[in-house]
Protein backbone atom coordinates (compact mmCIF):
# COMPACT_ATOMS: atom_id res chain seq x y z
CA UNK A 1 0.00 0.00 0.00
CA UNK A 2 2.84 2.36 0.90
CA UNK A 3 4.51 1.74 -2.46
CA UNK A 4 1.29 2.62 -4.31
CA UNK A 5 1.01 5.84 -2.30
CA UNK A 6 4.58 6.79 -3.25
CA UNK A 7 3.93 6.02 -6.91
CA UNK A 8 0.78 8.16 -6.88
CA UNK A 9 2.68 11.00 -5.20
CA UNK A 10 5.49 10.68 -7.74
CA UNK A 11 2.99 10.77 -10.62
CA UNK A 12 1.29 13.84 -9.14
CA UNK A 13 4.62 15.65 -8.80
CA UNK A 14 5.61 14.81 -12.35
CA UNK A 15 2.35 16.13 -13.76
CA UNK A 16 1.91 19.10 -11.44
CA UNK A 17 5.24 20.47 -10.38
CA UNK A 18 6.36 23.50 -12.36
CA UNK A 19 3.29 23.81 -14.56
CA UNK A 20 2.81 27.42 -13.47
CA UNK A 21 5.42 28.69 -15.89
CA UNK A 22 4.22 27.31 -19.21
CA UNK A 23 6.53 29.59 -21.22
CA UNK A 24 9.48 27.65 -19.84
CA UNK A 25 7.93 24.14 -20.09
CA UNK A 26 9.83 23.23 -23.26
CA UNK A 27 13.20 23.14 -21.48
CA UNK A 28 15.03 19.83 -21.87
CA UNK A 29 15.09 17.57 -18.80
CA UNK A 30 18.77 16.70 -19.08
CA UNK A 31 19.68 19.68 -16.93
CA UNK A 32 22.41 19.72 -14.36
CA UNK A 33 23.14 21.64 -11.16
CA UNK A 34 26.77 22.56 -10.76
CA UNK A 35 27.55 23.34 -7.14
CA UNK A 36 31.20 23.13 -6.21
CA UNK A 37 33.28 24.37 -3.35
CA UNK A 38 36.08 26.86 -3.15
CA UNK A 39 36.46 27.13 0.64
CA UNK A 40 37.17 30.87 0.47
CA UNK A 41 33.82 31.51 -1.25
CA UNK A 42 31.58 28.55 -0.64
CA UNK A 43 29.68 27.09 -3.61
CA UNK A 44 31.39 29.36 -6.15
CA UNK A 45 32.28 27.37 -9.25
CA UNK A 46 35.42 28.21 -11.20
CA UNK A 47 34.06 26.49 -14.32
CA UNK A 48 30.67 28.19 -14.39
CA UNK A 49 29.69 30.14 -17.47
CA UNK A 50 26.81 32.59 -17.76
CA UNK A 51 26.42 31.31 -21.34
CA UNK A 52 24.80 28.10 -20.08
CA UNK A 53 21.25 28.01 -21.45
CA UNK A 54 19.78 25.11 -19.47
CA UNK A 55 17.67 25.38 -16.33
CA UNK A 56 20.34 25.64 -13.67
CA UNK A 57 21.38 27.62 -10.61
CA UNK A 58 24.64 28.69 -9.04
CA UNK A 59 24.43 29.12 -5.26
CA UNK A 60 27.01 30.80 -3.05
CA UNK A 61 26.60 30.60 0.74
CA UNK A 62 28.60 32.94 2.92
CA UNK A 63 28.57 34.62 6.32
CA UNK A 64 27.95 38.34 6.76
CA UNK A 65 30.02 38.95 9.91
CA UNK A 66 28.63 42.44 10.47
CA UNK A 67 24.98 41.31 10.49
CA UNK A 68 25.72 37.77 11.79
CA UNK A 69 23.65 36.37 8.94
CA UNK A 70 23.89 33.56 6.42
CA UNK A 71 23.78 35.07 2.92
CA UNK A 72 22.66 32.99 -0.03
CA UNK A 73 23.51 34.46 -3.44
CA UNK A 74 21.57 32.92 -6.32
CA UNK A 75 22.30 33.15 -10.03
CA UNK A 76 19.70 31.41 -12.20
CA UNK A 77 20.26 30.39 -15.82
CA UNK A 78 18.02 29.36 -18.70
CA UNK A 79 14.39 29.27 -17.65
CA UNK A 80 15.16 28.22 -14.07
CA UNK A 81 13.28 29.59 -11.10
CA UNK A 82 13.02 28.83 -7.38
CA UNK A 83 10.12 29.50 -5.03
CA UNK A 84 11.07 32.31 -2.66
CA UNK A 85 11.59 31.54 1.04
CA UNK A 86 9.00 34.29 1.61
CA UNK A 87 6.27 32.36 -0.24
CA UNK A 88 3.47 31.04 1.95
CA UNK A 89 1.21 29.03 -0.36
CA UNK A 90 3.36 26.80 -2.58
CA UNK A 91 2.72 23.10 -1.84
CA UNK A 92 5.77 21.56 -3.56
CA UNK A 93 8.52 23.21 -1.50
CA UNK A 94 9.97 26.67 -1.14
CA UNK A 95 13.60 27.58 -0.50
CA UNK A 96 14.36 27.05 3.18
CA UNK A 97 17.44 27.49 5.32
CA UNK A 98 17.51 25.45 8.54
CA UNK A 99 19.76 24.52 11.46
CA UNK A 100 19.56 21.38 13.55
CA UNK A 101 18.17 21.90 17.05
CA UNK A 102 21.07 22.93 19.27
CA UNK A 103 21.88 25.04 22.32
CA UNK A 104 24.22 27.47 20.55
CA UNK A 105 22.43 29.12 17.61
CA UNK A 106 19.12 29.40 15.76
CA UNK A 107 17.86 31.24 12.70
CA UNK A 108 15.75 34.38 12.88
CA UNK A 109 12.34 34.18 11.24
CA UNK A 110 13.09 37.49 9.50
CA UNK A 111 14.29 36.80 5.94
CA UNK A 112 15.56 39.55 3.64
CA UNK A 113 15.44 39.15 -0.14
CA UNK A 114 16.86 41.49 -2.76
CA UNK A 115 15.41 42.16 -5.28
CA UNK A 116 11.77 41.57 -4.40
CA UNK A 117 10.38 38.27 -5.71
CA UNK A 118 8.06 38.04 -8.71
CA UNK A 119 4.46 37.02 -7.93
CA UNK A 120 2.99 34.36 -10.23
CA UNK A 121 -0.22 32.34 -10.50
CA UNK A 122 -0.62 28.69 -11.36
CA UNK A 123 -3.76 26.66 -12.09
CA UNK A 124 -2.43 23.85 -9.81
CA UNK A 125 -1.88 26.16 -6.82
CA UNK A 126 -4.88 27.95 -5.29
CA UNK A 127 -3.04 31.17 -4.34
CA UNK A 128 -0.39 33.29 -6.11
CA UNK A 129 3.14 32.70 -4.84
CA UNK A 130 6.55 34.38 -5.02
CA UNK A 131 9.40 33.12 -7.18
CA UNK A 132 13.04 34.03 -7.80
CA UNK A 133 13.87 34.12 -11.50
CA UNK A 134 16.92 36.42 -11.54
CA UNK A 135 20.05 36.93 -9.47
CA UNK A 136 19.07 37.45 -5.85
CA UNK A 137 20.48 37.70 -2.36
CA UNK A 138 18.67 36.00 0.53
CA UNK A 139 19.83 36.84 4.07
CA UNK A 140 18.76 35.24 7.32
CA UNK A 141 20.22 36.30 10.67
CA UNK A 142 21.76 33.81 13.06
CA UNK A 143 20.76 34.24 16.71
CA UNK A 144 23.78 33.34 18.83
CA UNK A 145 22.78 31.86 22.20
CA UNK A 146 26.25 31.14 23.60
CA UNK A 147 29.69 32.74 23.75
CA UNK A 148 31.32 29.31 23.46
CA UNK A 149 32.88 28.08 20.23
CA UNK A 150 30.51 25.66 18.51
CA UNK A 151 29.65 23.66 15.39
CA UNK A 152 26.13 22.80 14.27
CA UNK A 153 24.74 21.25 11.11
CA UNK A 154 22.38 23.03 8.75
CA UNK A 155 20.93 22.78 5.26
CA UNK A 156 19.52 24.82 2.41
CA UNK A 157 16.59 23.18 0.61
CA UNK A 158 15.33 24.35 -2.78
CA UNK A 159 13.20 22.97 -5.59
CA UNK A 160 14.64 23.81 -9.00
CA UNK A 161 11.80 24.65 -11.36
CA UNK A 162 10.48 24.11 -13.98
CA UNK A 163 12.27 20.74 -13.92
CA UNK A 164 10.91 20.02 -10.44
CA UNK A 165 14.10 18.66 -8.86
CA UNK A 166 14.56 19.01 -5.09
CA UNK A 167 18.08 19.69 -3.77
CA UNK A 168 19.62 20.07 -0.36
CA UNK A 169 22.96 21.67 0.42
CA UNK A 170 24.28 20.42 3.77
CA UNK A 171 26.69 22.61 5.70
CA UNK A 172 28.29 23.11 9.10
CA UNK A 173 27.93 26.47 10.85
CA UNK A 174 30.90 27.17 13.11
CA UNK A 175 31.65 29.86 15.66
CA UNK A 176 35.26 30.47 16.72
CA UNK A 177 36.06 33.37 19.02
CA UNK A 178 32.84 35.15 18.06
CA UNK A 179 33.36 34.82 14.28
CA UNK A 180 30.96 32.71 12.21
CA UNK A 181 32.09 30.36 9.44
CA UNK A 182 30.26 28.03 7.07
CA UNK A 183 31.64 24.83 5.52
CA UNK A 184 29.89 22.63 2.98
CA UNK A 185 29.41 18.95 3.71
CA UNK A 186 27.60 17.93 0.53
CA UNK A 187 25.11 18.88 -2.18
CA UNK A 188 22.54 16.24 -2.98
CA UNK A 189 19.57 15.77 -5.20
CA UNK A 190 16.76 14.49 -3.03
CA UNK A 191 14.77 11.48 -4.17
CA UNK A 192 11.19 12.22 -5.09
CA UNK A 193 10.14 8.67 -4.16
CA UNK A 194 11.56 7.12 -0.98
Amino acid sequence: MRRITYLLLFGFLLTSCGEGDSSEQNSELDNEIIDSVDHSTLFMSDIWSADIEDDSVLIQLSINQKDKSIDCKLDLFGGAWIVSPLATDYPYGKMELSLEENEFASLSLDIQQTPVAEIVSDHNVPEPYEIIRNSSLISQKVKIKSTEDFETKGSLFYLLEPICLPYRIDFVLKSKQGELFIDQEQVRALPIVA
